[in-house]
């Protein structure tokens, strides 16, 4: 969670490794999991009201649930109730597309898939789908998460070759818990949730300059689709969806 939360909002000129994304933005941590990364889906939901209560206009959701047990709204109707509250409210809210323990699927997972969230996939640092990543149906962009390239994912690809994951600001894990800062780093589709997560923010600030209102959810996930990457293999849909999130391009037009 502190890794994902620095990504999008990490300050700058802090004397420290690396910054963050939307480093002007106020960030409102809501804890819904354990240490242990696990959490039941009323959390979840009660997370997802308590931001938008509390003026959230952009809802990362770096989480998954499992795809063996929820396949539909169906299986989680308190957590796509509170999804459909908060973007009828004017929050973006973005997830990540999943990257199961037995490896990537060609169907992104839940919240991710459900409706007003913008599913979003992982890339490695050669603009490659990475190899842990969610594809398929429903994939909304891609954003950088790390790791090694996923095989057959396009010519800009390199399976065999090692891939460097994300650094950034966290706790790290010693003996009896999370008590220390460091530079760990880690891969996956909630790294990249975090990145869109933090240019969303910025578009949404940028759109606001432009318009001289508050952007809806629907004009900042056009406006990150619209300018998003599509050279070489990123024209490809169903791993990449709309394509590699571009910050300067979303916040510069």
């Amino acid at each position: 969670g502190t890794h994902v939360a620095s990504t999008i909002g990490e300050r700058t000129d802090n004397g420290k490794f690396v910054t963050g994304l939307a480093y002007g933005a106020k960030l409102i941590p809501v804890r819904v999991l354990d240490e242990g990364g696990s959490g039941k889906a009323s959390q979840v939901a009660k997370g997802i009201r308590w931001a938008y209560r509390h003026g959230a206009d952009v809802i990362n959701l770096s989480l998954e649930f499992p795809r063996a047990t929820v396949k539909q709204c169906a299986d989680v109707p308190s957590v796509c109730a509170a999804i459909n509250k908060a973007h009828a409210k004017g929050a973006v809210v973005v997830g990540a597309a999943g990257n199961p323990p037995g490896g990537p699927r060609p169907i992104v997972a839940y919240p991710a898939l459900a409706h007003h969230v913008i599913a979003t996939g992982g890339t490695t640092e050669r603009g490659c789908l990475g190899s842990y990543s969610n594809w398929g149906l429903g994939l909304d962009l891609v954003a950088p998460g790390g790791g090694r390239d996923a095989a057959m994912a396009g010519p800009q690809c390199e399976p065999a070759a090692e891939g460097r994951t994300i650094s950034q600001l966290t706790l790290r894990k010693g003996v009896k818990g999370f008590k220390r800062f460091g530079y760990p780093s880690y891969k996956g589709t909630s790294m990249a949730s975090a990145h869109a997560a933090g240019v969303a923010a910025l578009t949404w600030a940028a759109l606001e300059e432009r318009l001289g209102r508050r952007p809806s959810p629907e004009e900042i996930e056009a406006q990150l689709k619209s300018t998003a990457r599509t050279e070489r293999g990123l024209r490809d849909g169903g791993r990449y969806g709309a394509g590699l999130l571009d910050a300067g391009a979303a916040t510069a037009r």
